[in-house]
């Protein structure tokens, strides 16, 4: 039997307008993050386009500011297409 994969969930990483659990708020304590993650052998983060939740879009900002992917981070992410958003090239390239 295949160990479990294990994937992180990075919804917690960015800022919102109160904050209130958000310790990865910047590139640097994100990038101080990911360096446990790797330590520990983590290296898939499960994102989406509207995390963190309050401040969509933060979470992988942040996680391009804090080189992640440059790591060896693979990032899964969802797309957002909520609010009338269409999925195709040009949305997915924003």
């Amino acid at each position: 039997m295949a160990p479990p994969h294990i994937v992180f969930g990075a919804g917690s990483i960015g800022t919102t307008a109160s904050s209130f659990t958000y310790a990865w708020d910047t590139p640097e304590s994100v990038s101080s993050f990911l360096s446990t993650l790797s330590s520990l052998n983590l290296m898939e983060l499960d994102s989406a386009a509207v995390y963190p939740p309050g401040n969509p879009g933060n979470t992988e900002i942040l996680l391009g500011q804090a080189k992640a992917v440059e790591k060896g981070f693979l990032i899964d992410s969802k797309v957002d297409i909520s609010k009338g958003r269409t999925l195709n090239e040009e949305t997915m390239s924003k």
